[in-house]
């Protein structure tokens, strides 16, 4: 079995939200320069979010696709079960 890998999208999501705090602090004290550093940062942070955010669909999504192969395969096995039972039972009955 493949090790999961963790993929953290909260980490970069909170430095992109303390970016753009500063960005609004520098923007109050009209210091632009570091306001647009703090929004190169936000994006930065932001782009690297987005990444933890599509890894972690792709994940799912196989997942997900995983499972539906094995539940097209189970139905048809719990019917011939039931079958089996049933002839049982009708057999089991007529013999009495």
């Amino acid at each position: 079995m493949k090790d999961d890998v963790l993929i953290d999208y909260a980490y970069p999501c909170m430095m992109a939200e303390s970016a753009l705090k500063r960005l609004h602090d520098a923007m109050l004290l009209k210091k632009y320069d570091e306001a647009m550093e703090a929004a190169i940062d936000a994006m930065v942070e932001v782009r690297m979010t987005m990444n933890a955010i599509r890894h972690m669909k792709e994940q799912t999504n196989a997942v997900r696709h995983q499972t539906e192969t094995v539940q097209e395969r189970v139905p048809t096995a719990i019917s011939a079960g039931r079958a089996r039972k049933s002839n049982g039972a009708a057999t089991s009955a007529t013999r009495h």
